[in-house]
């Protein structure tokens, strides 16, 4: 009877051994995962970190010292030929291989799609819209001024 109760107890330590073995195996291996992933996602590569000095701007080089025309951003007009293009987003884009996120395309075939024209809003829009408000506020007073009298 002796020797049985012993043996439980013997095993049952012998498992709770494994366990925290195990247990602070498993927090390290993941621990170190967890830091090769993190590490592996750096935004800046080591080369352009070498590049950037202590305040963080580049030093001038002669790629950068030359003047180099702005990239297109999404919604810039440009005439060739007396036809107008606007730089928009590819319809294509992630469907086909190797298409880019932006295109040039003829003034006539573009179609906003249904979020680009409020994230793409800019100020001469606005502004107009202003405009356009103010005259119908005015305009409505006018009326109700007309209407009293």
């Amino acid at each position: 009877m002796k020797n049985s109760i012993s043996l439980t107890k013997k095993q049952s330590m012998d498992f709770w051994r494994w366990y925290c073995t195990l247990s602070s195996l498993f927090k390290c291996g993941t621990m170190l995962l967890l830091l090769v992933f993190l590490a592996s996602c750096s935004s800046v590569s080591s080369s352009e970190k070498s590049r950037l000095t202590v305040s963080g701007v580049e030093p001038n080089t002669a790629k950068t010292a030359s003047v180099e025309a702005p990239a297109p951003e999404p919604g810039d007009i440009k005439v060739i030929d007396g036809v107008e293009f606007i730089y928009a987003s590819n319809r294509r884009y992630m469907f086909t291989p190797y298409e880019p996120l932006n295109v040039w395309i003829r003034k006539d075939e573009y179609t906003p799609r249904m979020g680009e024209n409020l994230l793409t809003r800019n100020a001469e829009e606005t502004e107009h819209f202003r405009k356009l408000e103010e005259r119908i506020k005015r305009l409505e007073e006018e009326l109700k001024k007309m209407d009293a009298s």
